[in-house]
C-alpha cells in the first residue's frame, strides 16, 4: 500500500469513525431518554398523596414504558448540547496540535541542543530518522514521570507534529530499540493516523463528559430531607450512563487503532532493516510494562506505541494488539515466553552495550543516489511516504561539518543558515548581499557567509536536510523576528533579479513549518476532487520546472509536454513563457493544488517527476527541487537513492 492509497484508507476509516461515533451519541441518547422517564418518574410518585399511593406501581409503569416526546427532545437537546460543547472544548484545547497533546499528558519539550545523554540521544534518532523519510523534524517531548516504555506522535500536519516518549522509553532501550520505537512513530505520520488520532481524541471526550456532569449532579444534594430533589438520582444515572460512553469510547478507539499497529511495526523493520529493535523493545515491555500513569493517558490510549491503560477485559476493547502476536509477526520463532527482568538487569545490559560498541560512521557515498541512473517517474512516487534506511541520516548527519550542525540547532544561527542557503556564487551579487545583509547586522551577515562558505565543501544531497533540521530552532523565534526574517530572505533572493524556484520553494517550506506556531492549526481541506479546475495551475507549475531543467526552448517545450502527457487533459493546456513563471503565480498554484485530493497529487507528482527527467536524468538539483515540491503539497519524499 503506498503512500497515497495509505491517504484514501485514512478518509474511509473517518466515514467508519463518524458512523461508530453518530452510533454511540444515539445510544446515549435513548439511554438518558430512559433514565430521564424513570427517574423523574420516580420522584413525581413520591411527591403523590396518601390516597393515590395504591396506584403507584401501575402509574409509574405507564410513565416508564410510554412514549413521551417532550422528555426525549429535552433529553436529546441535553445530551447533544453536552456531547458537542464537550467536544468542542477539547478540540480548541487541541488546536495547536501535537505540542498539545504532549503537554496535556505532562510532557516537557527536550531542548534543541540537549546536554543529557538519554535527550541526546533521543534527538539524535528522531533527526535520523526525519532525514531519511523526508520529513521536518517533528518537536520532542520526554514524560518525565512515566517509567513504563512508551512513546506517541500526534499532529494535525507536518508543521505541528509532536513525538513524545517516556522516561523509561529512553532510560532502558538500547539505541537499536529505541530507534525501532521512533521508526513505528514516523510510519503513523507518514501514513497520516496521526491526524485521525487527534481528531478522535476531540470528539470522545463529548461522550465522556456526561460521566463529568452527573458526578456534578450527584454532589447537588439538598439539605432538607421532606425537598425531593430528583437531580442527585438522575446524576448517578448519567454517571451509569458516561461509563457506557467510556465503554464506547474504548470501542472506537480499538476499532480504528489495532490493525494500525501491525502495518506501523512493518515499516518500522522496512526503515530501519533491523527487526531485532522494535522487536527487543516489545519484548522489554512485556517484561517492564508500558502503562503510563498519567490520568489523561485514558483519552489518548489509541495514540500510543503500546498500551498504556490497564488490560481490558476479554480485550475487548484494547486499543493494541495482543504484545505477542505482535512479537510474532516480526520475529517468527519467537516462542511466545516474555521473561521477566528486573530494571537493574536492563540498565546493567544497557551499559555493556554502550561499552563494548560504537555506532559506526556511515558512509554516504556508498548509498547510490538515484540521479546517477536512468529513472521513471514510477520510481519517484513510489517513494513518496516511504524513507530510505535510516543509517541514511546518521551518514548525512556525520558528513554535515559539526559547526553546520551546531549552526542549525541554534535559533539565531539557522537564521544565518537560511541567508546561507541563497548567498549566490556570482561575485558581484555576492558582495550586494552582504552589504545588505550588514546594512541590517553586521554579526548576522558575517556568521552567514562563514556557513556559506562551509556548504560549498558539502554533498549537494545535505542542503533538504540542513533545512529541515533547522526547523525547530525557526519555530522557537517570535513573530516579529519570524516578519524580519522573512522580509530579509525576499530581499536577498532579489538582489540577482531573479528568484530560483528552489529559492522559492525553500522559503514556503520554512515559512509553512514556522508560521503554523502563529496561528491555530486547520486541518487541510480537500477542495478539489478532480483535474479539471486545476487545468492552468498544473501547466504553470510542469512549465517552471521545464524551464529549470534547459535553457534550449525546444528542450523546455518538449519537457513540458512529456509531463503534461501524464495527466489527464485533452487538449493539452498552453504553455507558460518564462517571464509568466512568476513567485506569487506559483505560490497561488502550489497553495491551491495542497488541497486537491491525494490521486490527484499522486499523478501531478509524476508529471513533474516526469517533466525534469525528461532526458532520462535527474540530477542532484533536480531531484530536491522535486522533494521540495512534494514537501508543499504535504507529501513527504525520502532522499531519491537506490535501496527501497
Amino acid at each position: 500500500m503506498d503512500f497515497f492509497t495509505h491517504q484514501e484508507a485514512a478518509r474511509k476509516r473517518t466515514k467508519l469513525l463518524l458512523f461508530y461515533y453518530a452510533l454511540a451519541v444515539t445510544l446515549l441518547v435513548l439511554a438518558t431518554y430512559a433514565a430521564a422517564m424513570a427517574v423523574f418518574g420516580f420522584a413525581r410518585g413520591k411527591q403523590d398523596s396518601r390516597r393515590q399511593r395504591a396506584h403507584y406501581s401501575e402509574r409509574i409503569v405507564q410513565t416508564a414504558t410510554f412514549w413521551n416526546p417532550q422528555v426525549f427532545a429535552a433529553s436529546a437537546i441535553c445530551t447533544l448540547t453536552i456531547v458537542g460543547l464537550g467536544a468542542l472544548w477539547r478540540l480548541v484545547q487541541l488546536r495547536s496540535g501535537g505540542s498539545a497533546v504532549a503537554e496535556m499528558l505532562g510532557g516537557r519539550r527536550v531542548e534543541v541542543d540537549p546536554t543529557d545523554d538519554h535527550e541526546r540521544k533521543l534527538r539524535n534518532v528522531i533527526e535520523e530518522t526525519a532525514i531519511a523519510s523526508g520529513t521536518p523534524v517533528p518537536e520532542i517531548f520526554l514524560l518525565d514521570d512515566e517509567r513504563g516504555i512508551n512513546a506517541f506522535a500526534a499532529g494535525y500536519s507536518g508543521s505541528d507534529t509532536a513525538i513524545g516518549v517516556t522516561r523509561g522509553c529512553v532510560e532502558k532501550l538500547s539505541r537499536d530499540e529505541l530507534q525501532g520505537v521512533i521508526a513505528h512513530e514516523f510510519s503513523h505520520i507518514l501514513n497520516g493516523d496521526m491526524r485521525m488520532n487527534i481528531r478522535l481524541m476531540g470528539v470522545l471526550h463529548g461522550i465522556l463528559c456526561l460521566y463529568v456532569i452527573g458526578r456534578i449532579l450527584l454532589s447537588m444534594r439538598s439539605r432538607s430531607s421532606k425537598d425531593r430533589n430528583p437531580l442527585p438520582l438522575f446524576g448517578l444515572a448519567l454517571m451509569a450512563i458516561g461509563g457506557l460512553g467510556v465503554f464506547f469510547a474504548h470501542l472506537i478507539q480499538a476499532a480504528v487503532s489495532r490493525q494500525r499497529e501491525f502495518l506501523a511495526d512493518a515499516s518500522a523493520v522496512q526503515f530501519t532493516r533491523n527487526p531485532n529493535g522494535i522487536g527487543g523493545a516489545l519484548k522489554k515491555i512485556g517484561g517492564l510494562g508500558s502503562k503510563l500513569e498519567t490520568p489523561q493517558a485514558d483519552a489518548a490510549g489509541h495514540f500510543f506505541f503500546a498500551n498504556g491503560l490497564a488490560q481490558s477485559w476479554f480485550g475487548l476493547t484494547a486499543t493494541h494488539p495482543p504484545l505477542e502476536e505482535r512479537i510474532r509477526r516480526i520475529d517468527p520463532t519467537f516462542d511466545g515466553s516474555i521473561p521477566r527482568v528486573a530494571e537493574a538487569e536492563v540498565a546493567q545490559s544497557l551499559h555493556s552495550a554502550a561499552t563494548a560498541t560504537s555506532i559506526g560512521v556511515v558512509n554516504l557515498a556508498r548509498f547510490a543516489p538515484v540521479y546517477d541512473k536512468r529513472v521513471r517517474s514510477e520510481s519517484v512516487t513510489r517513494r513518496i511516504g516511504q524513507s530510505v534506511p535510516i543509517q541514511y541520516g546518521a551518514g548525512v548527519l556525520d558528513t554535515v561539518p559539526n559547526s553546520l550542525r551546531v549552526a542549525a540547532h541554534q535559533p539565531w544561527s539557522a537564521s544565518a543558515l537560511l541567508f546561507a542557503f541563497v548567498l549566490s556564487s556570482t561575485p558581484e551579487t555576492r558582495e550586494r548581499q552582504k552589504q545588505f545583509l550588514k546594512s541590517d547586522d553586521a554579526r548576522l551577515a558575517d556568521e552567514a557567509v562563514r556557513l556559506s562558505e562551509l556548504l560549498k565543501g558539502c554533498d549537494r544531497r545535505v542542503r533538504l536536510p540542513l533545512v529541515l533540521l533547522s526547523l525547530p530552532a525557526l519555530r522557537t523565534i517570535s513573530r516579529e523576528q519570524w516578519t524580519r526574517l522573512s522580509n530579509l530572505f525576499d530581499q536577498l533572493v532579489c538582489c540577482d533579479g531573479q528568484v530560483e524556484l528552489f529559492e522559492f520553494v525553500l522559503k514556503k517550506i520554512v515559512a509553512r513549518q514556522v508560521e503554523a506556531k502563529f496561528q491555530r492549526a486547520v486541518p487541510p481541506i480537500i477542495q478539489y476532487y478532480s483535474f479539471a479546475p486545476l487545468a492552468g495551475d498544473c501547466a504553470l507549475l510542469l512549465s517552471a520546472l521545464a524551464h529549470v531543467g534547459s535553457g534550449d526552448a525546444a528542450k523546455v517545450r518538449a519537457a513540458f509536454e512529456q509531463g503534461f502527457a501524464r495527466l489527464p487533459f485533452s487538449p493539452i493546456p498552453p504553455f507558460v513563457a518564462g517571464s509568466q513563471c512568476g513567485v506569487q503565480a506559483i505560490d497561488a498554484a502550489l497553495t491551491r493544488l495542497d488541497q486537491s485530493a491525494p490521486h490527484i497529487k499522486k499523478t501531478l507528482l509524476a508529471a513533474c517527476a516526469e517533466t525534469v527527467a525528461s532526458d532520462g536524468f535527474i540530477s542532484a538539483d533536480e531531484a530536491e527541487l522535486l522533494r521540495a515540491i512534494a514537501e508543499t503539497l504535504d507529501c513527504p519524499t525520502p532522499p531519491l537513492i537506490d535501496g527501497i
